[in-house]
């Protein structure tokens, strides 16, 4: 029985982490695709003679600003992606680990462990947007109390 209750919460755990990854990859997404659409409209309102020459190859060139654009977006993301796996690959290998565990193990036996905050001093739950604004505010405002006190006083000493 136990044992189906471990199977069910690690099948739950990793459906969390999938659904977690699929959300993120959905928001890399947008964002990326927003941003070059961002760019290109911009780019459409503010010349639009020029931004409609930049489509079409002319004479004397052989293929259009939008042709070269695009090349070197791809010949950017090959170079960034094959740095990034030739870096992980080199890395990997000089720490000779055979999985990702070992691989934490030796990082964290390389690396400060980042201090914890358990239990946590602050709120970490809020129901709305607006819920955490108001808290980041509230703080702040007896921050500046504090801050202010603090002067207030260190110049009363020294009068």
């Amino acid at each position: 029985m136990s044992e189906q209750l471990e199977a069910d919460k690690l099948l739950a755990k990793k459906k969390e982490q999938t659904l977690g990854a699929i959300f993120l990859a959905s928001v890399t997404g947008a964002s990326i695709l927003g941003g070059f659409g961002y760019a290109f409209t911009a780019a459409k309102k503010r010349d639009p003679r020029y931004f409609a020459k930049g489509l079409t190859p002319s004479g004397h060139l052989r293929e259009s600003g939008a042709q070269l654009a695009v090349r070197a977006l791809g010949w950017g993301s090959l170079y960034a992606v094959t740095g990034v796996a030739g870096f992980t690959w080199i890395v990997w290998k000089l720490l000779r680990v055979n999985s990702f565990q070992e691989l934490r193990d030796k990082c964290e036996s390389f690396f400060p462990r980042a201090p914890r905050n358990e239990p946590p001093l602050t709120r970490t739950e809020f129901d709305s947007f607006r819920d955490l604004f108001n808290y980041i505010i509230e703080e702040d405002q007896k921050r500046k109390v504090v801050k202010s006190t603090e002067t207030t006083e260190k110049t009363s000493s020294d009068g």
